[in-house]
C-alpha cells in the first residue's frame, strides 16, 4: 500500500489559510486591500481585543454582485487577473484569489455588500469554510466584512497568538502604512471603541504623515521630487537634525504597495551619508513609480517583498533624488566671525620685513683699554659707558612698532647690563669695598672687548598652550569653541556627555 495521501479539501484549505492569515493583522491587510482595488475612497477599520475577537472592515467601493458573492470565497477566485500574460503587469493590489477563501475557512465571517447596480444588499455567513446564511439585507453600496473568532477551529494556530496589546499593534502599523500609501483615501481606525487614527483622504502625502505619525515628525520633513530613467519618486525625508536611532521610520511604496526594499533603503542612507550622524538613520515616507512590467510582486504571499528586472535604475532614482533634496533644503547656517582688532601683543605676531625700522642695530663702540686704578665707577664707565640716564632713541626694548629691536640680542644684552651695573652701583660703596685691593672676578661678559653670544631672548608674551574661547551653541546640540585662534572645535553635548 502507498504512502502518498491526497488531502482532502478542508485540510488543504486549513493549510492554505496558514500561509496567508498567519495572525489578525494578515487578514486586515487582505480585507483592505480589497476594499482598495473595489475603488473606495473612504475606509473604515474596527477590531476589539487585538482583532482576535471581533474585525470589522467597511468601505464604500462597488460592492459585489450577488451572483459572484459566493463565488468569491472558493479558493483561487480572482477578478484581477484572467490570463497567464496578466502576471507580468499586475496593477492591483490582490490578485491570488486566497484572502476571503482562507480567512473564511479559520474564522466565523459575515458580508454585507450592495452593488452600485442593484437596489438590494446581500447578507452573506460561513462559519469555518462551511455556509449559514445568504439572504437579502438592506445596506448602503460598498462590502463591510466582519470576522469574529480568528482561529477558533485551529487551537495550534491561537496559542501562537500574542497578546491582545500586541496584536493590536500590528494591527495599527497595517492600517498606518496602508493610509500612507493611498493619501487619497479617507481612513479611520477604531480600536476598542476609540478612534485612533483619521485621515483626510485630501490625496497629500503630508496630510497623511500629519495624521499617522503627528506634528512633530511632519514638520521635520523635506520634500522630494525627482525622475530618472523612468522611475518618479516623490514624498519625504527627513531633515539630517531630525535622523532616527533605528530603520523603523523608513516606509518605502512602489506602485501605492507598501514594500521592504533593501535597494531603495542603501540608496537612501548613502545619499545621506556625511548629512547625518553616525549610528542614525534617515526616515522617509517615499512613493516610488516604476512600470509594472519591471516589477514581479508574485514572490511572497504576504505581497511585502518584490523582486526587480534590474535593481540599478531603483538605486539611482533614490540615491539622486535623495541628495538633490538635500542640497537643495541645506538650512545648516553658515558661521562668520567679526575682525579682531590688534593689540599690542598680535603686533608681535604679525612682523613687518618690508617695513623700514630707524636703528635696527646700534653701531658697536671699540673696546676701551683696562684702567690700571681701582675705582670700580671707573671700571663702570669702561664697560657702559658714563652712569646717565639712557637716551630715548636707545630704549628700544619696549618698541612695540619695530618687532626686529626688541629682538636684538645687542640691544637686550646691553639694556641687561646696564640695568643690572646701574642697579649694583647706585647703592652707597662701603669703606670695605672702597679699600680693597682684590678685584671681583669679572664674567666673560662683563669684561670689555670680549663678545659672548647671549641666550636667545625671552619673548614677552607666552602665548598658552591650549587657549580655548567659547562660541556659542549650535542647534540646542553641538558646543562651538575657538582654539588656539586658529581652530574650530565642534562638540556634540551627547556625545561629550
Amino acid at each position: 500500500m502507498g504512502v502518498i495521501n491526497v488531502l482532502d479539501k478542508h485540510v488543504a484549505e486549513l493549510i492554505a489559510a496558514g500561509e496567508v492569515v498567519e495572525r489578525p493583522a494578515s487578514a486586515i491587510k487582505e480585507l483592505i486591500e480589497n476594499s482598495i482595488d473595489a475603488g473606495a475612497d473612504d475606509i473604515t477599520v474596527e477590531i476589539q481585543n487585538g482583532g482576535i475577537t471581533f474585525m470589522r472592515v467597511t468601505d464604500n467601493g462597488c460592492g459585489i454582485m450577488r451572483d459572484d458573492i459566493k463565488k468569491a470565497f472558493l479558493p483561487h477566485a480572482t477578478s484581477k487577473i484572467k490570463l497567464e500574460n496578466d502576471l507580468e503587469s499586475i496593477s492591483t493590489l490582490g490578485f491570488r484569489g486566497e484572502a476571503l477563501s482562507s480567512i473564511s475557512s479559520v474564522s466565523r465571517l459575515q458580508l454585507l455588500t450592495r452593488h452600485k447596480s442593484e437596489e438590494l444588499g446581500t447578507s452573506y455567513e460561513i462559519d469555518g469554510g462551511e455556509e449559514i446564511v445568504f439572504d437579502d439585507a438592506g445596506c448602503p453600496v460598498g462590502t463591510t466584512m466582519i470576522v469574529r473568532d480568528l482561529f477558533y477551529n485551529i487551537p495550534a494556530r491561537m496559542k501562537f497568538l500574542k497578546q491582545n496589546r500586541a496584536e493590536g499593534n500590528a494591527v495599527a502599523n497595517v492600517v498606518d502604512k496602508t493610509a500612507l500609501s493611498h493619501p487619497e483615501i479617507a481612513f479611520t481606525f477604531i480600536r476598542d471603541g476609540r478612534r485612533v487614527l483619521k485621515t483626510s483622504g485630501d490625496g497629500k502625502i503630508k496630510s497623511a504623515i500629519y495624521s499617522v505619525f503627528g506634528k512633530d515628525f511632519a514638520d521635520g520633513l523635506m520634500p522630494v521630487s525627482y525622475e530618472l530613467n523612468g522611475v518618479s519618486v516623490k514624498g519625504y525625508i527627513s531633515k539630517p537634525i531630525n535622523s532616527r536611532p533605528n530603520r523603523s521610520m523608513q516606509s518605502f511604496f512602489i506602485n501605492g504597495r507598501y514594500v521592504r526594499s533593501r535597494t531603495a533603503s542603501v540608496a537612501l542612507e548613502e545619499a545621506c551619508k556625511g548629512s547625518v550622524m553616525v549610528g542614525k538613520f534617515p526616515a522617509c515616507v517615499l512613493h516610488l513609480t516604476v512600470p509594472f512590467e519591471a516589477i514581479d510582486v508574485n514572490v511572497h504571499p504576504s505581497k511585502i517583498e518584490v523582486r526587480f528586472i534590474n535593481e540599478r535604475p531603483i538605486f539611482d532614482a533614490v540615491y539622486h533624488a535623495v541628495k538633490t533634496s538635500l542640497n537643495k533644503n541645506d538650512e545648516r547656517k553658515k558661521l562668520s566671525f567679526p575682525e579682531k582688532k590688534d593689540d599690542a601683543f598680535s603686533q608681535l605676531r604679525k612682523p613687518k620685513p618690508f617695513v623700514a625700522t630707524p636703528a635696527v642695530f646700534e653701531k658697536k663702540e671699540e673696546a676701551k683699554p683696562e684702567p690700571t686704578h681701582n675705582n670700580p665707577f671707573d671700571e663702570l664707565n669702561a664697560v657702559v659707558g658714563t652712569i646717565n640716564p639712557p637716551k630715548k632713541e636707545t630704549a628700544v626694548l619696549h618698541d612695540y612698532d619695530s618687532p626686529i629691536k626688541v629682538y636684538s640680542k645687542d640691544a637686550v644684552r646691553r639694556q641687561e647690563n646696564f640695568q643690572s651695573k646701574l642697579e649694583k652701583f647706585k647703592a652707597k660703596p662701603t669703606d670695605t669695598e672702597i679699600v680693597s685691593e682684590k678685584k671681583p672676578e669679572k664674567k666673560p661678559e662683563e669684561q670689555p672687548g670680549i663678545i659672548v653670544e647671549a641666550d636667545e631672548p625671552k619673548t614677552l608674551y607666552e602665548q598658552p598652550k591650549n587657549k580655548i574661547v567659547f562660541i556659542g551653541e549650535a542647534f540646542k546640540t553641538y558646543i562651538l569653541v575657538e582654539k588656539n585662534d586658529k581652530e574650530i572645535v565642534i562638540i556634540d553635548k551627547h556625545a561629550a556627555h
